[in-house]
C-alpha cells in the first residue's frame, strides 16, 4: 500500500487502451475506476513518440494507467500521455504518476 494512499480519493473512470482496430482507430477496454489524486497542473511533457506535448492533469495512483488509455474528468475524456513509477525511500515502487 502506498504511503500516499489516503490522498487517492477521486474515483476516476478509466478506459484502458488496447491498441488499434482494423481501421487504425484506437480501441479501448471496458471502463473501470481507479482511486487517484488529481492535480490540474499544466506542463510540457514528451510523449511516447518523442514529441513535446502539453499536459493539463497529473494523476497519482497505486494503480498504473497505461499511456493511450482515457481518463474521464469533469465530463471530458483525457488521453494519458505518460505513466511512470515512483519509488519510496526503500526503493520499492510506491505509486504511479500519470500525465494526461
Amino acid at each position: 500500500m502506498s504511503i500516499w494512499g489516503e490522498y487517492f480519493t477521486a474515483d476516476v473512470p478509466v478506459k484502458p487502451y488496447l491498441g488499434r482496430d482494423s481501421h487504425g482507430d484506437p480501441s479501448y477496454g471496458p471502463e473501470t475506476n481507479a482511486k487517484c489524486r488529481v492535480e490540474y497542473r499544466r506542463a510540457n511533457v514528451i510523449n511516447a513518440n518523442g514529441e513535446l506535448v502539453t499536459s493539463e492533469i497529473k494523476l497519482y495512483s497505486a494503480q498504473a494507467i497505461d499511456a493511450g488509455s482515457l481518463v474521464t474528468l469533469n465530463g471530458r475524456d483525457w488521453p494519458v500521455i505518460s505513466c511512470g513509477e515512483s519509488a519510496g525511500l526503500d526503493g520499492v515502487i510506491d505509486h504511479y504518476e500519470m500525465r494526461a
